[in-house]
């Protein structure tokens, strides 16, 4: 422990919560964080991709997926022992795994994206341009997301994007030439790539988990596409397609009377229901 405390700043460790966990809990991140940092600055280290450090160390192949603490961790001390700034973006999270000799698996996690034309002259770029030519739907990759340079868009674009793939599919279907985004839910590793390098603006449902996805893309900086308190009235009383609003309540920043009007209203209306509407304003 001792170890791995040595390249970690006190007041980082009181942001991560650490501190204030249970002894056990805290105890066992910090234990995992040590073990999988000792490993990976060993001077004969082997070449291990992630899920297989995690499983060594943890006996648990997520154990130092980007989300938990144990990760954060040790990524946080992979930092200092390489002179690195702390990563911000997914591909700066890839680059610094790198560096200890730790591959991260990078084909499973997709997003889907229609129309998407990048502007470069590189041949991945005209191959984009291709496929959006052709009417065909591209899932894009983490590896590919963190391998490509070029520019995803024009300087000054902004790309819808959507949390049901059946939005997309109905894009693709109307022959619509505005690029889409579609996130499948909560964006993936491979969706949070492409959201730190495009600009978009956002629809999802209208529930709280929903909320909670459009929450977290506002942070980092996404607009938000008819997702306010008048937009959601206005799916209410047209009377389409609605469900009980259950679950736990949560804020709105971008507009806060939008929770407030789900409060009154207690009516979950999913994306599905207001295709036609998304699709006008894409056309």
């Amino acid at each position: 422990m001792i170890f791995l405390a040595q390249f970690l700043h006190i007041g980082w460790l009181h942001s991560t919560g650490l501190l204030i966990r249970a002894a056990a809990t805290a105890r066992h991140e910090f234990d995992t964080a040590a073990h999988a940092l000792a490993l990976t600055l060993l001077p004969e280290r082997p070449h291990r991709i992630l899920g297989e450090l995690a499983t060594a160390v943890a006996g648990n192949s997520h154990a130092l997926d980007k989300n938990t603490l144990a990760g954060r961790l040790t990524l946080r001390a992979l930092c200092f022992a390489f002179n690195r700034p702390e990563p911000t973006t997914a591909r700066d999270r890839v680059g610094l795994w790198r560096l200890a000799g730790i591959t991260v698996e990078t084909v499973s996690s997709t997003v889907l994206t229609w129309g998407l034309r990048p502007p470069g002259t590189d041949d991945w770029s005209a191959m984009m341009r291709m496929r959006a030519d052709l009417g065909l739907v591209t899932h894009m990759t983490l590896a590919e997301l963190s391998s490509i340079d070029a520019q995803l868009t024009a300087p000054g674009t902004t790309v819808a994007a959507c949390e049901s793939p059946q939005v997309l599919q109905r894009a693709a279907e109307a022959g619509v030439r505005s690029p889409l985004i579609c996130f499948s839910g909560n964006p993936s590793s491979a969706g949070a790539a492409l959201a730190e390098r495009v600009r978009i603006r956002y629809h999802g449902d209208f529930d709280w988990p929903g909320i909670g996805i459009a929450s977290r893309l506002h942070a980092i900086g996404a607009d938000l596409w008819r997702m306010s308190a008048d937009d959601y009235r206005e799916a209410v009383h047209s009377g389409t397609a609605q469900f009980p609003l259950t679950g736990s309540p949560m804020d709105t920043p971008w507009d806060p009377e939008l929770s407030l009007a789900m409060k009154r209203a207690g009516i979950a209306i999913h994306e599905e229901s207001l295709i036609s509407v998304l699709l006008a304003d894409l056309s």
